[in-house]
């Protein structure tokens, strides 16, 4: 696939992970990524392609949770993204995604507790 820019990949990217096709997902993700999730005080490295979609797929497993992004800060070069993400459930995480060749390189999770 060929994208003009980062944020047309980030927002197939996201449609793939809504309809839970992995594959496709999968394309999207530098093999060295780095995603890092902040939940609580601490984060959680996830190192790597494989180690990545082991724990998306597991975090959907036997969910049928969507979401939707609500908004978008773009830098100037487009290679770093922030995205707001709603849950149906009204969770909300900012999203911060670097890019390297076109691939998601690096991804801080923050979600957010009510």
């Amino acid at each position: 696939m060929k994208f003009t820019s980062n944020l047309d990949l980030l927002k197939v990217f996201f449609e793939a992970e809504n309809i839970r096709d992995w594959n496709l997902f999968r394309k999207f993700l530098h093999p060295d990524v780095e995603w890092t999730v902040f939940n609580d005080s601490e984060g959680v490295l996830i190192r790597g392609r494989d180690n990545y979609m082991d724990r998306i797929i597991s975090n959907y497993k036997e969910k049928d949770t969507k979401f939707e992004c609500e908004n978008t800060f773009i830098d100037g070069e487009c290679n770093q993204i922030v995205a707001v993400l709603v849950k149906e459930t009204g969770e909300r995480s900012i999203d911060i995604f670097n890019f390297k060749k076109r691939l998601i390189w690096k991804e801080w999770e923050f979600i957010l507790h009510k």
